[in-house]
């Protein structure tokens, strides 16, 4: 699905040119705030080109938007199962809550939360390696 501030963007630049539309004028008549649109696009040369893009083969966000959440749940099921099969192998207490071991399994393991430590903390991946291996370890409270 084409975004309102898409189409908007796309027919104020066929309606005006490229050189006659500002961004501002796209919020405006899309009836969103500025900031909405440069965080949407990030500048006016790739809300053009998201515009052309959309013109040739359609909106492909959705389906991408799709197969990523489809990651994530997979990797959600995965820290439950990992958790229930630890459990029911002894390797831990059989008194540990699994749905809060698989969701701050799930938490650590999430790409969103690598690259914040990158980007905050400038973490490499080894590092984040490292501090993950850890976390984990002490999150099943085993020794190694």
């Amino acid at each position: 699905m084409v975004t309102p501030v898409g189409v908007t963007a796309r027919e104020l630049f066929l309606e005006h040119g490229y050189a006659a539309t500002a961004l501002t004028q796209v919020a405006r008549q899309a009836g969103v705030a500025p900031r909405t649109v440069y965080v949407r696009f990030g500048t006016k040369a790739a809300s053009f080109r998201r515009g052309i893009d959309e013109a040739l083969v359609g909106d492909a966000e959705p389906e991408i938007a799709e197969a990523a959440q489809s990651g994530r749940r997979g990797t959600a099921r995965l820290c439950r199962e990992f958790w229930s099969r630890a459990r029911r192998d002894g390797l831990f207490a059989s008194t540990m809550d699994i749905e809060q071991l698989a969701s701050t399994t799930d938490a650590l393991l999430c790409a969103d939360t690598m690259v914040h430590l990158r980007r905050v903390h400038d973490w490499v991946a080894a590092e984040y390696g490292r501090w993950l291996r850890t976390a984990l370890v002490a999150l099943g409270g085993t020794s190694g």
